[in-house]
């Protein structure tokens, strides 16, 4: 996960301000939520699309 976060940061994909365990919990903690939810198909998308837009830089 270290090294895929690393790539991400290094291409800009990622912000930086995040420390790479707090990055690694958010995106287990969002599956773990996925799973005891059950959520539907649309739900889903809803949880990935916020945790995403989350991880992203800030606009420049």
């Amino acid at each position: 996960m270290e090294e895929m976060l690393a790539g991400a940061r290094r291409d800009g994909a990622i912000r930086t301000d995040l420390d790479p365990g707090v990055a690694t919990t958010l995106i287990g903690e969002t599956a773990c939520a996925i799973a005891r939810s059950r959520p539907t198909e649309q739900l889903t998308g809803a949880y990935i699309t916020v945790l995403m837009d989350g991880l992203r830089p800030p606009s420049r």
